[in-house]
């Protein structure tokens, strides 16, 4: 039988963890690109490869070098690091990181943390009653 104590004690322990989550959950919406940095990072690449990919014969004579091989993600970077990150920053801001499984994950985990400590909630006054 679980005494009172040990309920209350459980209870403190996941409101703990369950701030944490909320915390860590507020973080990821609010600041993506810092938590999730190199899928972003490799989406936006990915982006402006696919969209640019037909076009970097045009700009071979702009940058005055053989572009073959090259990929446009690589030549923003290089030739302008400050126009990639903006554009990343951008890219970051319009991520749904909803259907990233470290956030899926954590959801879930503030889901089951939210039931357990409404079912030891209801256990723990079901006890102080018997008591009284």
């Amino acid at each position: 039988m679980t005494t009172l104590s040990e309920i209350r004690k459980t209870i403190i322990i996941n409101n703990d963890h369950l701030i944490n989550a909320k915390a860590a959950i507020k973080s990821m919406t609010n600041d993506p690109l810092s938590h999730f940095e190199d899928v972003i990072t490799s989406d936006y690449e990915a982006m402006l490869n696919g969209h640019y990919e037909d076009h970097l014969d045009d700009i071979e004579f702009l940058c005055g070098e053989f572009l073959c091989g090259e990929y446009a993600s690589d030549l923003m970077q290089k030739h302008d690091p400050v126009m990639f990150r903006c554009g990343l920053n951008d890219f970051a801001d319009s991520f749904d990181i909803m259907n990233l499984d470290e956030y899926i994950d954590l959801e879930s985990e503030v889901e089951e943390l939210e039931k357990e400590i409404a079912g030891l909630t209801e256990e723990l006054e079901e006890l102080e009653n018997n008591l009284n």
